[in-house]
């Protein structure tokens, strides 16, 4: 389908400590998405074009967070540790 990925992913993994501390490492991904649908043949037409995708990518998270009390959170989180595009 055009403009749809073919999959995708989304999970998330919480571990929450007695110590009041949460930690989450969360991944998201997707398939090659169609972003332009090409014309005609390209090895006999004129005036062709190709088919032109994205690429797939996933996405690493880690998060961690802290709770203070019964109001109060203080929170870390690091994005993209896969260093995907």
């Amino acid at each position: 389908m055009y403009d749809q990925p073919e999959w995708l992913i989304n999970a998330d993994v919480t571990l929450d400590l007695p110590t009041n501390t949460s930690i989450s490492l969360y991944l998201y991904g997707q398939s090659d998405v169609l972003t332009a649908v090409g014309i005609g043949q390209a090895e006999n037409a004129k005036y062709s074009t190709l088919d032109e995708y994205t690429a797939s990518y996933y996405e690493l998270g880690l998060g961690i967070k802290q709770r203070f009390g019964e109001r109060f959170d203080v929170g870390f989180r690091v994005s993209n540790l896969s260093d995907s595009k």
